[in-house]
C-alpha cells in the first residue's frame, strides 16, 4: 500500500492494544509490520476497530459531534447546525496543558491530539488528556483515514504507529510547506493545506494508496491551521479567528463565520458521523 514509505524511526509508547483495519495486512507491501513495530498488535478484523481497547472505555469521552476544533488551550465542538460550543481547557492530571497543535478522531470516535512531538488521547466530553507516547518527529497536523491509518503532517506527511511511536515518511519533506493541517475524507483521500508562493493557503490532495499529491488550487485564505469535513465540504479554521467553507474539488472558499477572540489551532472531522 504505502509506495513512498522510506524512513522508519521508533520511540517506545505505553502498552496499549491497537487494532488496525484488516486492509493494513493485505496492502502494506513495501514496509512490513515487523519493521514498523506493529508486530502482533495487528489484528485482522472484518470491521474497522482502531481504539486502544485496554486503556479506554469508548463509551466515556467518545467524540459524538460532526467536528471538533480548538485553540492552543481549549476544546470546542461543532454540531450539525454549525453551532460552536466550548467543552473546556485541555488538562493533564488536572493541570492546564496548552500547546495542542491538532486533533484526530478514529473510526470508533476516540479523539487523539498532538503537541508537536507528543501524542495524547483526549476525552471529548471534558478535554482531559491521557499521555500516550513521544513521537520521533514534530508534527502540526493529524488525521485518521477511512481505513483507520493515523497520519501526521509537518513539512512532509508521516504514517504513525501509536503503539510504538514509530513513524514512516509517506510524503517526503520539500514538496510543500504545511499551513497547519490535513484531514481524511470519506472519498479515501487526504486534503492538506499548504503555504502558497504568495502567502495564501493552497489545497493539495494526497492519495493514501500511492502518496501522490495533486495541487487543487488557492483557497484565498491564510493561516488555516485547522481543517475539518462535514456535509460534503471542507472547513478551514484560521488562527485569526475566521472560518471558511472550502469546496474540495476546486479549493474555492467562502468565509462562513468570524469568531473574534478565538485563534484556531486545529480541527478534526468525526468519521463516526460520515454516514449521517
Amino acid at each position: 500500500m504505502m509506495m513512498m514509505i522510506s524512513t522508519l524511526i521508533g520511540i517506545g509508547c505505553l502498552e496499549y492494544e491497537f487494532k488496525a483495519h484488516s486492509e493494513y495486512e493485505a496492502d502494506v507491501d513495501v514496509v512490513d509490520e515487523e519493521e514498523l513495530g506493529w508486530g502482533e498488535a495487528i489484528v485482522d478484523t472484518a470491521a474497522a476497530d482502531t481504539g486502544f481497547e485496554a486503556a479506554i472505555d469508548e463509551t466515556e469521552g467518545q467524540a459524538t459531534e460532526v467536528m471538533y476544533l480548538h485553540t492552543s488551550s481549549h476544546l470546542f465542538s461543532w454540531n450539525d447546525s454549525g453551532d460552536i460550543t466550548e467543552i473546556g481547557p485541555f488538562t493533564l492530571n488536572g493541570v492546564a496543558t496548552p500547546g495542542i497543535t491538532d486533533l484526530a478522531i478514529d473510526l470508533n470516535g476516540v479523539m487523539y491530539g498532538i503537541a508537536r512531538d507528543e501524542l495524547f488521547v483526549i476525552n471529548a466530553e471534558d478535554a482531559s488528556l491521557t499521555f500516550v507516547c513521544e513521537l520521533s518527529v514534530e508534527l502540526m497536523g493529524l488525521t485518521f483515514l477511512s481505513d483507520g491509518s493515523l497520519m501526521g503532517a509537518g513539512d512532509g506527511i508521516y504514517m504513525i504507529n501509536p503503539i510504538s511511536g514509530s513513524t514512516a515518511t509517506f510524503v517526503a519533506d520539500g514538496q510543500y510547506t504545511t499551513s497547519g493541517d490535513i484531514v481524511g475524507h470519506p472519498n479515501g483521500l487526504m486534503y492538506w493545506t499548504v503555504i502558497g508562493d504568495h502567502g495564501e493557503d493552497e489545497l493539495v490532495s494526497v492519495d493514501p494508496s500511492t502518496g501522490e499529491t495533486t495541487w487543487i488550487g488557492s483557497i484565498g485564505a491564510e493561516r488555516l491551521w485547522g481543517v475539518g469535513y462535514f456535509d460534503d465540504n471542507l472547513y478551514g479554521f484560521s488562527s485569526n479567528g475566521s472560518i471558511a467553507t472550502i469546496n474540495p474539488s476546486n479549493a474555492i472558499s467562502l468565509t462562513t463565520k468570524e469568531t473574534p477572540g478565538h485563534y484556531w489551532w486545529g480541527a478534526a472531522t468525526n468519521p463516526v458521523r460520515w454516514e449521517d
